[in-house]
């Protein structure tokens, strides 16, 4: 997966690094330090997932999140010190289209083997929903031009409805965790962005 960073704090972004350079498959498109250049770096070269710090400079992680989401959709993880105390901001991250949310990894101590496995699970996690997502929706419609997938991203409920129709989807649990993710995020963003997620009014899967 290409990686956005968006943190300016250096070793926050050297956690970053060395967690992504333990995954092979894995490698860091470009590293942002405030929220402004998190926005141009993305409409410039759009990343599979951004790891976006919630306090930077000129632009926060809600605001940058807010104007990737209008202008050049992407999945955008939140990477944060501490999840727990940052839970207002987080909330409004995944409102503005966030898809989820982590601790920092540490670079050294007791816990820093598991807050990067924790990480790169998360950033696992959303490959394979994006993933799903994107076949599908080629599938079922053609190519999309990149402005229709941002309500897509809102609400990753979608995921449910293309996940059905995914013909190479057969595991039963893959199918399952699609859906408990769907359901977490669509939970968590709230009723606005509910109708357009589940498709509510338009027909389902021929």
């Amino acid at each position: 997966m290409k990686i956005g960073i968006a943190n300016d704090m250096p070793l926050a972004v050297e956690a970053l690094r060395q967690a992504i350079a333990t995954r092979p498959g894995h490698r860091v498109l470009w590293v942002a330090a405030n929220g402004e250049e998190a926005v141009q770096f993305c409409a410039a070269q759009v990343p599979d997932v951004i790891l976006m710090d919630l306090v930077m400079p000129k632009l926060d992680g809600v605001e940058a999140t807010r104007q990737i989401m209008a202008r050049s959709p992407c999945p955008i993880l939140i990477v944060t010190s501490s999840v727990g105390a940052n839970a207002w901001r987080v909330y409004e991250a995944m409102g503005a289209g966030a898809l989820d949310a982590v601790d920092t990894p540490t670079l050294a101590g007791p816990d820093a083997r598991r807050t990067m496995d924790l990480l790169l699970a998360k950033i696992e996690q959303i490959g394979r929903v994006s993933g799903a997502l994107d076949l599908a929706a080629r599938q079922a419609a053609g190519a999309q031009q990149r402005e229709q997938d941002a309500p897509a991203l809102h609400g990753i409920g979608h995921v449910m409805q293309y996940a059905a129709c995914v013909d190479h989807i057969e595991s039963a649990r893959e199918r399952a965790e699609l859906e408990n993710v769907a359901l977490y995020v669509v939970d968590t963003v709230g009723e606005p962005h509910r109708r357009a997620a589940f498709g509510e009014g338009e027909a389902g899967c021929a």
